[in-house]
């Protein structure tokens, strides 16, 4: 186990080219199968409804951050820096989705101006990010260009999975318990990343971060359905 430090990057070579972290690759590999499988899931569950629309859209694109993500780990060799923008940009936008998910159910007065504090906070973080890509050195600590997707994500999750989630389970249905306990869930994912947990090369903090979000998003599609089967 190895806290405080990361792993030396695991490389390896296929088809001659010189690739890195295959144990990465399979994690957000995994991550973007299960979103795209549990989008299609909801889909056939209820395409009609806001509600279940905007999980849809919030599972196919976190699937394709993690895709992206993937791809930008094992390619970094190539790709450089820029290859990890597309995922972590997918992830700003793919938090919008669960916001206006959990909004969508959320009638209340403040209904109407939270949607479009939702709507300013997507843009301004996809602009902080590229203020991020364009002005702070990633060459030197990629790890900065993760900053303000995982501050983003915080807020939404808080909000929407916090408050939001504890009043629809008291104003809708007990189903959204599930989305109040997939916040900590999480807590120990973003305790691994700050304080840089391993336990081997092959399972580092990056893993183990991918075990709890699966766990994560599994918990959200079990209140998608608890909530459908209520209906």
């Amino acid at each position: 186990m190895r806290i405080g430090t990361d792993f030396e990057k695991i490389d390896f070579t296929l088809f001659g080219l010189d690739l890195l972290e295959p144990n990465s690759l399979v994690g957000n590999l995994i991550l973007f199968l299960f979103g795209i499988g549990l989008s299609i899931k909801v889909y056939r569950l209820n395409r009609s409804e806001l509600f279940f629309k905007y999980w849809m859209l919030f599972f196919i694109i976190f699937g394709f951050s993690f895709g992206f993500g993937g791809l930008g780990h094992v390619f970094f060799n190539y790709w450089g820096v820029p290859g990890k923008y597309a995922g972590w940009c997918f992830s700003i936008v793919s938090i919008y989705f669960m916001e206006r998910a959990m909004l969508s159910l959320y009638k209340d007065r403040l209904q109407s101006f939270l949607v479009l504090l939702s709507k300013l906070k997507l843009f301004f973080f996809l602009f902080l990010e590229v203020l991020v890509f364009t002005i702070l050195d990633l060459d030197t600590n990629p790890q900065l260009g993760l900053v303000v997707p995982s501050i983003n994500t915080a807020i939404g999750f808080v909000f929407c999975l916090g408050f939001l989630a504890r009043k629809l389970t008291t104003k809708i249905n007990v189903a959204f318990n599930y989305f109040f306990l997939s916040i900590f869930i999480l807590i120990p994912g973003a305790i691994v990343q700050a304080m840089k947990i391993g336990i081997v090369p092959w399972f580092d903090r990056n893993d183990i971060s991918h075990l709890l979000l699966l766990f994560t998003i599994l918990l959200h599609w079990k209140g998608i359905k608890a909530y459908s089967s209520s209906k």
